[in-house]
């Protein structure tokens, strides 16, 4: 018997959008279609100042500019009318129009259809107008899924939002196999090198400049050192102030004469490239200056990969390393600490190749695969449900606890 699929349609940034939440949603979206045999997808993207023009793949009907309040509008009326059983909206208070992102209420407000709001930001301190929108987009969702816990807590203590309608599902990785460096590195032509990395759109809270200034220390002992920092400068960060980051790094490595130990990959790092510097990696550092951080897909990708992380305690990194990870934490804005720690594990190959394949095994219940199947769980239990005009109520009385 022919299984009748079910259709939910994301709400989202998309690729070729160069954004981490648009590869998010992609990843997302195919292992759905890929890894369940009753769920398909659509997408509404989200197209920023500038990516009115942008080509998508064959799941994109309907758009959303990000400045436009009416087009939310008009998505909100493309759902109501479609077949869909669902929506699953992506969060974060850049990613949607007006002030603080409130346009998003707009479609909210008409959608007809239980949504799944997956946040991707969830502030432990906000301001009165964050607060405010956040718990407005609860009441009007149906869950909300969080991929850590400390979120879960945040979201119940600072929000008051109600536990039941909160589900954690870890960020999604990519299946990726084991492998010793050395046997990938000549292929990007690093061999011969101990490689650190860090991953994703620059800016200034990114914290690199401290593993720049913890470069000389380590280069006393390991001379062959490189660091290699993958990703373009974030689009918002270039409207607003250009390249000044990427030239501050720049200015630093010439006057500490690291131009041989510190390679830029200046472009959006596609995930199949990604994943090629990520098998080549020695140790991945995610340095960030921000502690209420509560989602690093680039952190868990390197782990996936089986890769020792060194990183600022920012709450992802905590509750992984909480979890049992194989990582080491070091304190915000502190070179010294950074040069201490990725000498000490670079001198020690036992180690490193014990947690390396500790890593990879904590990982495995974290697959697209296994994160596809917890929202599809999710997808499920809501079109089982009667649906009536207060439908984002009655919701919020059953938690879906997802299969990982």
């Amino acid at each position: 018997m022919q299984i009748k699929r079910k259709k939910i349609i994301i709400v989202s940034s998309y690729r070729p959008r160069d954004c981490g939440i648009a590869t998010f949603s992609q990843d997302l979206a195919n292992s759905l279609q890929t890894h369940t045999d009753d769920i398909e997808f659509e997408v509404i993207p989200i197209n920023e100042k500038g990516g009115e023009n942008r080509i998508y793949d064959r799941h994109v009907n309907c758009k959303i500019e990000q400045r436009d309040v009416n087009s939310y509008e008009n998505a909100a009326l493309y759902v109501n009318n479609s077949e869909a059983v669902a929506v699953s909206l992506q969060h974060e208070f850049g990613l949607h129009g007006g002030k603080r992102g409130e346009y998003v209420i707009n479609f909210l407000e008409l959608v007809k259809k239980p949504v799944i709001t997956t946040l991707h930001t969830v502030l432990r301190k906000p301001s009165r107008e964050e607060k405010s929108l956040l718990r407005k987009i609860a009441d009007l969702s149906s869950r909300l899924v969080v991929m850590a816990n400390t979120g879960s807590k945040i979201l119940t203590k600072t929000y008051g939002i109600d536990k039941d309608k909160i589900v954690v599902v870890p960020h999604g990785v990519p299946n990726i196999e084991l492998c010793n460096q050395n046997d990938v590195k000549k292929a990007l032509g690093l061999e011969n090198r101990l490689v650190l990395s860090t991953f994703g759109l620059i800016s200034s809270g990114k914290g690199m400049e401290y593993v720049i200034e913890a470069l000389p220390k380590i280069k006393k002992k390991h001379n062959n050192i490189l660091y290699l920092i993958l990703g373009k400068t974030h689009p918002g960060v270039i409207a607003y102030e250009g390249e000044k980051y990427r030239d501050r790094l720049i200015s630093r490595i010439k006057a500490l004469n690291l131009q041989d130990n510190v390679k830029f990959i200046n472009r959006f790092v596609d995930i199949e490239e990604y994943i090629g510097f990520l098998k080549a990696t020695d140790l991945y550092l995610t340095p960030y200056l921000n502690p209420q951080q509560v989602t690093s897909g680039t952190l868990v990708y390197a782990m996936s990969a089986g890769r020792i992380c060194i990183s600022t305690p920012y709450i992802h990194a905590k509750e992984l390393y909480k979890d049992g990870h194989k990582m080491f934490l070091v304190p915000f804005r502190n070179a010294k600490s950074i040069a201490k720690t990725v000498t000490n594990l670079l001198s020690n190959d036992q180690l490193r190749k014990k947690m390396e394949a500790e890593n990879h095994l904590f990982t495995r219940g974290m697959t697209w695969e296994r994160v596809s199947k917890s929202y599809a769980n999710i997808i499920r239990s809501l079109a089982e449900e009667d649906l009536k005009v207060d439908y984002k109520i009655a919701y919020s009385e059953t938690q879906v606890i997802p299969t990982l």
